[in-house]
């Protein structure tokens, strides 16, 4: 993951963080969505998401999205290490784990900036 990307998931996972500390599960949710967008092709920051999603379902009493949660944790891990994940998914329990989805195009903007950074770093190289 490159640094933009990284800086703008472990902002998400902050956000969640809190949101979860102050029982704002909808703004928890929302956030862990966004993050897992950004982090599923790496293994640990794919996981880091769905664990924080079973926490926040396990507090809001939702035991089937838990279970939810836990199979794509496992399931998640190996699209991770073979890199085969459905762009664009939430990884929330209540979207299906192998449905690709359309991207946030501010997500977009995240996950292209390697590219845009990549070109700038070449252009000062002679």
């Amino acid at each position: 993951m490159h640094l933009i990307q990284q800086q703008a998931f472990d902002a998400l996972m902050a956000e969640a963080r809190l949101a979860l500390s102050q029982q704002q599960w909808p703004q928890a949710m929302l956030a862990l969505q966004r993050a897992h967008v950004l982090g599923q092709l790496w293994v640990w920051p794919h996981l880091q998401t769905h664990f924080l999603m079973l926490i926040l379902e396990w507090r809001r009493r939702r035991f089937s999205a838990v279970w939810g949660q836990v199979v794509r944790m496992l399931l998640g891990v190996i699209g991770s290490l073979i890199g085969k994940v459905p762009t664009g998914n939430t990884g929330d329990s209540d979207i299906n784990m192998f449905q690709t989805m359309p991207i946030e195009p501010e997500l977009q903007q995240i996950m292209a900036a390697k590219t845009a950074e990549t070109a700038a770093t070449s252009k000062r190289q002679p």
